[in-house]
Parts: C-alpha cells; structure tokens; sequence
C-alpha cells in the first residue's frame, strides 16, 4: 500500500485533493494541517510521498520542505500552489521539492504528476547504491512517440547515474523527475506539436480521453515518423542530458530562462520552469528542438 501525506490547514482543500486521487489503486491517504503535524505523522509512520500547500500556520511548506529533506530525503515533496505565492513556491522548489501542481490545474493534473514522482522515487530506491565509477559512461537511446516507454527508459537512465555523487536521494529523485518532464515535454510539444490547452482539455476529460489524443496524433503523418534521441554523459561529478526531437522547432525556446509567473501560467513554460529549478542548467538549441538539461553534483 502506497501512503499519501496531504498537508493543508484547509479542510476542503484537504478533502478536495483527496478525492483527486483517492481511486487510485493502492492508495492510502493520511492527512496533516500544518507542516508541524506533517512531521510529527511522518516520524511515526513514513510516506511514500507528500502532498502540501504552501501558505499554513505554524510551519509553511516551505519550511516543511526543508524539515522533510533533512529528516527524510528519500520521500518526495509535492507542492500545491496558487497564484499570489511564486516567490515561497520557487523557493521550496530550488531547497528540494520534488514537483508542483498549480492549485487552478488540480483536477488536470495532480493525480499524472503524483503518479510520476512515485515511480521516480521507486527508482530511487531500487537503483544499485553502491556502484560507484570513475571515468565516464556515455549512452545514446532512441525512442518513439510512446509516452508508456518513457518510465523503462528512465529506470535505466535512473541506475546510470546512480553512480553521480549527488548530495542525496532528494537529488536523484529531482533529476529523474526533470528528465521525465523533458522526455514527455519533448514527445508531446515537439514530436506531436501538441499545445498545453489540447493537453489540459483531454485530461480534464479523464485518462482515456489523454491517452486517445496522444495514440490519434501518434499514428498521423508527419508525427508517426518522428522520434526522440536521448544522449546521456555522466561522469563522477556531473551528468549531461542532451534530448533531440524530430519536430519543426520553435525559436522561441532558445531564448532560454523562465520567469516565476511561468509556474503558474498555462504554457510550455511550466514545464521549463520545473526542469529550470530541478537541474543545475537547461537550455534549447538555436532551433528549439535540442534540449540539454546539466546536473553537477555537490560533494
């Protein structure tokens, strides 16, 4: 059984997210008010994954955040967040949160993301930890528009650079997390040339309707002929992700960096603006179909 922690000092939005994701199969939902309570609960019985809002008394989530990391840092953080709290969400996110869900894109996508971070943490655990290496491993994969082979591909790339001396698990959690995004940023805004409101909409429609859009789209010329390259270089010390897409590019992406109203918008700039404050460095190419995501290890 999979245990949930949902940290809120509001009851409706306690419940509310609950029942977001509470069909799920195996699913066990505890809750908290506040990021005091979300200790204490933690500490007699440890989650597989934290949901919380940021603005509560006594303890906020940021500093539940950070009490999370240094106490338990191989059980993922997700944040809830809502317009007017940019600032202490993009602070919670760069001090090891693992995810974000806008609280406006809930109903959309909060169930997709927690399911995500479960199997980046899952990963994780799993990953062989004592391998350690010096000199260098460098990887090429090629991947089609399948999103259902991105989790695979990851658990792999996932014991790759398990032998990156990362500061601790959060950060192993945090790259895969990244990499996920940009894999699935990649296949549906690059190769698919799919928008973030036809994502949204399909979702808000429920799982099936997502998974139809995608299959349609997938099975279409130009985009059943286009595929993903993942390039992967670790090192001891640093790993670099290089993803190329087959799709026509968009300029407009190599201009590079996010602003914090991205967190919150309804554009590709949420996903940018996660890999961005995940990974120690992201850009485009010139052409916006070549992303290379950088993370260099703290010790």
């Amino acid at each position: 059984m999979t245990e949930i922690l949902i940290v809120d000092d509001s009851p409706v939005d306690r419940f509310f997210t609950r029942d977001l994701i509470a069909d799920q199969p195996g699913f066990r939902i505890t809750f908290a008010e506040d990021g005091c309570k979300a200790l204490e609960r933690m500490r007699r019985s440890k989650p597989d994954l934290v949901i919380t809002d940021l603005v509560m008394p006594e303890m906020d989530g940021l500093e539940l955040v950070r009490a999370s990391r240094r106490e338990f840092p191989e059980v993922p953080v997700v944040l809830m967040t809502a317009y007017g709290n940019e600032s202490l969400a993009v602070d919670a996110l760069y001090e090891g949160a693992a995810s974000y869900v806008p609280k406006a894109k809930r109903v959309e996508r909060l169930a997709e993301t927690v399911y995500r971070v479960l199997a980046r943490s899952h990963a994780n655990r799993n990953r062989n930890q004592t391998t350690k290496f010096y000199g260098k491993v460098e990887a090429t994969f090629y991947l089609d528009n399948d999103p259902d082979k991105v989790p695979a591909l990851l658990d792999y790339v996932q014991q790759i650079i398990g032998g990156l001396e990362l500061s601790d698990a959060t950060e192993h959690i945090r790259v895969g997390v990244a990499l996920e995004e940009a894999l699935l940023h990649s296949i549906w805004h690059g190769n698919l040339e799919l928008t973030s409101d036809e994502l949204d909409r399909s979702r808000a429609a429920g799982w099936e309707r997502f998974k139809e859009l995608i299959s349609q789209r997938r099975s279409q010329s130009p985009y059943c002929d286009r595929q993903i390259v993942l390039k992967v270089h670790v090192t001891n010390s640093t790993a670099r992700f290089v993803i190329c897409d087959g799709g026509s590019g968009d300029p407009d992406r190599s201009a590079g960096g996010f602003s914090r109203k991205d967190c919150f918008g309804t554009g590709e700039g949420i996903g940018f603006a996660l890999m961005s404050m995940l990974m120690d460095n992201v850009r485009y190419n010139d052409a916006g179909n070549e992303l290379t995501l950088i993370k260099v290890s703290k010790n």
